[in-house]
């Protein structure tokens, strides 16, 4: 069965997951996490999907979990806090945790979207898993779509000649939601994962793109790259130095890619390059906060408490529990 037949046969599914069995509607900025229609769609999983009906639009509401929304055909309009977001066919949009958000459709006689749901342990673990790697560059546009997503509360990814592998693995999970053969749960949540990691290269290729390097093959995570490697001894100065610019322009190119100033960047980087270190090596943490370029272990462990919300030994004991999931 393709998706567009699933779909067709279940359009009331959201107005039976979102309404009580006596049909009473839910109240605007209501918490549906607490719904017991939620909890059903849920029952004990770490993801459900969801499918847009045509015959019901829900109030504005929030929950605690994330949400992928898909659109399979047509267009749409997802308003998301004070934001209006128009949805094209190919399109994904990554909401946040408690983000209030509602959906309306462009022609209900044509549009099709899915919804993945997912909870916070889900995403934390994809989190866990993506960071402990090697690949430091890979690492930094996840933390900035961590970043972006808590600060709008939304990532859209629009469908583009390059987004044709995320729509492909999008649509393998809804088939296998619905399939209900043996290990689904394993597979969607290999499958996520593949997911992921394609947004999250969509968003490193767009950031590239937009990135005004001063060589002709230049890429904005060629320097993100460089003070990686180079986080115990770079500078503006000599950053600029090496990538052709003026300290004043790199300065502002920086501020302009990343809402950040230089110092608040490179602080971001040393910290989240010392995190992949206590993931992925047993290395004891005072050398690695000499490799990141931090001589005060106070003064460290102050910085990373108040960007990962934990100690760097707390950080280290969370993440070999979920790597070990």
């Amino acid at each position: 069965m393709d998706l567009q037949e699933l779909y067709d046969r279940h359009q009331v599914f959201m107005n039976e997951l979102l309404t009580k069995a006596e049909g009473r509607k839910i109240k605007a900025g209501r918490n549906l996490e607490k719904e017991d229609a939620y909890l059903r769609a849920f029952q004990n999983r770490d993801f459900a999907v969801s499918m847009h009906t045509n015959t019901f639009q829900n109030p504005p509401h929030r929950h605690e979990f994330f949400e992928l929304v898909y659109v399979h055909r047509g267009s749409c309009t997802n308003f998301v806090d004070s934001a209006e977001i128009c949805m094209k066919q190919g399109d994904i949009c990554l909401l946040n945790t408690n983000a209030e958000h509602t959906l309306k459709l462009d022609n209900i006689e044509r549009d099709t979207i899915f919804n993945l749901l997912i909870r916070r342990s889900m995403m934390d673990r994809f989190d866990f898993k993506v960071f402990s790697s090697e690949d430091f560059v890979a690492n930094f546009f996840l933390k900035s779509i961590q970043k972006q997503r808590e600060e709008k509360n939304y990532l859209l990814f629009p469908q583009s000649e390059e987004t044709a592998e995320q729509i492909s693995l999008f649509q393998k999970i809804i088939q296998e939601f619905y399939d209900d053969k043996c290990y689904k749960e394993t597979k969607i949540s290999h499958l996520f994962d593949c997911l992921m990691i394609e947004l999250v290269r969509s968003y490193k290729v767009e950031i590239d793109v937009r990135y005004p390097g001063s060589g002709e093959n230049q890429k904005f995570s060629d320097l993100v790259k460089y003070i990686g490697e180079n986080s115990d001894s770079v500078t503006l100065e000599s950053l600029a130095r090496q990538f052709n610019y003026h300290p004043q322009s790199l300065s502002r190119i920086i501020k302009q890619q990343t809402g950040s100033s230089f110092q608040k960047f490179f602080t971001d980087i040393r910290l989240e390059q010392a995190a992949r270190l206590l993931c992925e090596s047993s290395e004891p943490v005072a050398e690695i906060i000499r490799k990141v370029g931090y001589s005060n272990r106070t003064w460290f462990n102050k910085m990373f408490q108040q960007k990962f919300g934990v100690s760097p030994g707390e950080y280290r004991k969370k993440a070999r529990i979920f790597t070990a999931l």
